[in-house]
């Protein structure tokens, strides 16, 4: 029998290791044990779960790491097992197939394109004429033409081979508690779930509010998302303005007071920014920006303003500021896609793409694909 490296592989995975103290077989060890203390075992489970406890945006950021190394190499491997079947199906090299597909794909760049190039790196070498890097600047264009080409043919056969190939590699997932009280739109049995820790003083936040509007409107019932309040320490007024647009949800107008907010900028003056303790206090004149963001919202403001004065949602705002903490949020935005972590703006196209590798991850798993 040839024994290749991946009969290794299984029967390495099928026969668990001894552990050997002096000399002396003591016990199998389970696959998943890391450790035995005085007859303790300590699970790879306990080791993750105390990671988490003790660096939770550590734990997550290598986690996210290792899931994209996968990922790569997983692109790696399919392409290969793509190219590989259809050479072997037209009877060719696969580098005779890449040969004979790849060339006509080729959008081949022009000179005005190596121009566009060269104004764009001018700044950096001003004593460079463009005539002295054109044939250079052509050449990294023919080269990034070609790769483009050749992903456009590997896009090809990934397409062709759609009902064949399925996908189980699961991101890192955070399981995130479910709370009634946090403001949230989009159909409760949505596919996709957003929570977003935002900050209603945070610049990126701003923009992140007007990218997810766009999102749920290209995919409309696909998604639902869920607000969780961050403010962070360094943003004076976050807390007031957290605190706000919690009073304007008893109303049923967090979400329109939410894009007031964002879209109108609204701010407290900074020079009597309200603190925890005294909200309240800096709602009472009515020429208070947030008193004024209310009556443009349609809110009742004598119940916005005792809502405020009471602050009878800092508690509430305090547990998603613990909530993110425990889950390793320390800047925003950050955001969770079913239960997978993203910090910072990205495009709506980034956003976009991970909206639809979790609906195709659902669907692989409704079944193998042979």
């Amino acid at each position: 029998m040839r024994v290749t490296p991946r009969c290794l592989a299984v029967m390495a995975c099928l026969l668990a290791p001894t552990v050997v103290v002096h000399g002396q077989v003591v016990s199998e060890r389970p696959r998943e044990e890391a450790a035995r203390v005085l007859g303790h075992p300590i699970m790879v489970a306990d080791l993750d779960a105390r990671w988490d406890a003790l660096d939770p945006a550590g734990r997550s950021d290598v986690a996210a790491q290792v899931h994209e190394g996968r990922m790569r190499a997983l692109e790696a491997l399919v392409d290969e097992i793509l190219l590989d079947t259809a050479a072997r199906e037209a009877d060719l090299s696969v580098e005779a197939l890449l040969a004979r597909e790849v060339p006509a794909l080729v959008e081949a760049p022009d000179a005005a394109a190596a121009r566009a190039l060269f104004d764009q790196m001018a700044p950096r070498a001003p004593t460079v004429s463009f005539t002295e890097v054109e044939s250079l600047l052509m050449a990294y264009l023919g080269e990034q033409a070609r790769s483009a080409a050749r992903a456009r043919y590997l896009q090809r056969l990934r397409a062709a081979a759609a009902g064949r190939m399925a996908v189980w590699l699961e991101p890192p997932r955070w399981s995130l508690p479910a709370d009634v009280d946090s403001p949230r739109t989009g159909p409760p049995d949505a596919r996709i779930e957003v929570v977003v820790f935002a900050d209603f003083e945070c610049p990126y936040c701003r923009q992140l509010a007007t990218v997810l509007r766009v999102l749920t409107q290209r995919r409309p019932g696909e998604v639902r998302l869920v607000w969780r309040d961050f403010p962070l320490p360094g943003h004076a007024q976050a807390r007031a303005l957290a605190q706000a647009a919690r009073c304007a949800g008893e109303q049923g107008a967090f979400w329109p007071f939410h894009d007031h907010l964002f879209t109108a900028a609204i701010g407290l003056p900074t020079a009597t920014a309200p603190t925890t303790a005294d909200t309240g206090a800096a709602l009472a004149g009515g020429g208070d920006p947030l008193i004024r963001a209310a009556a443009d919202v349609g809110l009742d403001v004598a119940l916005f303003t005792a809502c405020s004065t009471q602050g009878r949602h800092h508690e509430a705002i305090d547990r998603d500021v613990a909530l993110g903490m425990a889950l390793g949020v320390t800047a925003t935005p950050t955001l969770f896609i079913n239960g997978r972590k993203v910090v910072g703006l990205r495009t709506l196209d980034a956003y976009e793409a991970l909206v639809l590798e979790e609906l195709r991850l659902q669907e692989s798993r409704l079944g193998a694909a042979p």
